[in-house]
């Protein structure tokens, strides 16, 4: 068992911990109460998706045994959907003492049954669809059984899987659910389609990253043509982003597809975005360094910045602050300078749970053996 957990990651890769870091700023940008500041760059279109290519291109790149069912779905298990469980009983109980408080049990019975269903409440909903993207990819893998064909199965999987969600939006059988008892049907039914969909679409990812990962590796190797190269991609997806992403509504959570073609150009560019602007950072020993360094706690992040209120927290402290001064603060300000406190506030937090017990929220203690919870696909 020791085995399963120790190798989960044998070999860091600096672009890919930087580009982890960008997604991950991503997600707490969408989460921030004063609303996204990055959005019109285009982190919608990667933020998510982007870490199921990062663990494909990880995989690609250590060139992983498939042989064994048994060990990689343990492998994952243990370090994927332990932390699930582990938060989700947290928010429960949080949850569960807010309304003892309050009187109404709505949002707890919402919470216990989607936390039970594995459709996770707030950013956990990540964990089973990448825990199910991950089996999902194992067994394309063994099918695919080289990475030309592990390539145009994911490409084929992905298009078709995008499209019947697509229709299944229109007539109404996936969506967004609200809390209490009321939905309680609505979540017992969208949401095993909504994790089977993103599921899926995330495996895929995971395959097109694996089967196209020397070819990214290569691109990040240091020398002068290899930054034109990246220098004139990482242009032209931008301004693809700025012009085009704004009609991109697409939200692999609640299975929101809007255009499926949008969806599908706009997933494919924003990862193409992720990964050279990854490797441009690259070049830049500061950004290297510290952007790597959150790139690899990305799972601390990821658990703490939005369940337990930090964002908010932070928007109504920056608020009572420039009222208190008699400051206006533009919204674009404020969602600016609660990144910054977000990113300083996780990086107390990260030393905390690395130097004390918390760490065996990520890691599970009778594996016995000192293993950092760092070491994540």
């Amino acid at each position: 068992m020791i085995k399963f957990v120790s190798e989960i990651m044998d070999k860091r890769f600096d672009f890919i911990d930087i580009a982890r870091c960008i997604a991950i700023l991503m997600i707490v940008d969408v989460h921030l109460t004063s609303g996204s500041v990055f959005k019109p760059l285009g982190g919608g279109t990667f933020h998510v998706l982007g870490f199921f290519t990062l663990s494909g291109v990880v995989y690609g790149l250590q060139k992983r045994d498939f042989s064994s069912v048994k060990i990689f779905a343990i492998n994952k298990v243990l370090t994927i959907l332990y932390p699930y469980f582990s938060f989700s009983i947290l928010n429960i109980i949080l949850v569960g003492t807010i309304s003892s408080i309050t009187g109404s049990f709505d949002r707890a019975s919402s919470v216990l049954i989607k936390t039970i269903s594995l459709q996770g409440v707030g950013t956990l909903w990540f964990f089973p669809v990448f825990f199910f993207g991950q089996m999902f990819f194992f067994y394309m893998r063994i099918a695919a059984k080289n990475e030309k064909r592990l390539l145009i199965v994911s490409l084929l999987t992905f298009i078709i899987t995008v499209f019947l969600s697509s229709i299944m939006e229109k007539t109404g059988f996936v969506g967004s659910s609200a809390h209490g008892i009321a939905n309680i049907k609505q979540i017992l039914v969208n949401g095993p389609l909504i994790l089977l969909s993103s599921s899926i679409i995330g495996g895929s990812f995971i395959g097109i990253g694996c089967s196209i990962a020397e070819k990214i590796n290569n691109l990040s190797s240091h020398n002068k043509n290899n930054i034109i190269k990246l220098s004139i991609i990482a242009a032209i997806t931008l301004m693809f982003n700025i012009f085009i992403v704004p009609s991109f509504n697409g939200d692999l959570h609640r299975m929101c597809i809007g255009n499926p073609s949008v969806f599908i150009m706009c997933s494919f560019i924003g990862n193409v975005f992720l990964f050279t602007l990854s490797m441009l950072l690259e070049y830049i020993p500061a950004f290297n360094k510290a952007l790597a360094w959150y790139g690899k706690y990305s799972i601390i992040i990821m658990t703490t910045h939005k369940e337990f209120y930090l964002t908010h927290a932070i928007y109504i402290t920056l608020i009572i602050v420039a009222r208190l001064l008699n400051v206006v603060i533009g919204v674009t300000v404020i969602g600016l300078l609660s990144l910054v406190i977000v990113f300083m506030s996780e990086t107390i937090i990260i030393q905390i749970i690395n130097h004390t017990s918390l760490r065996y929220l990520y890691t599970p203690f009778w594996t016995r053996v000192n293993v950092k919870i760092t070491k994540t696909n």
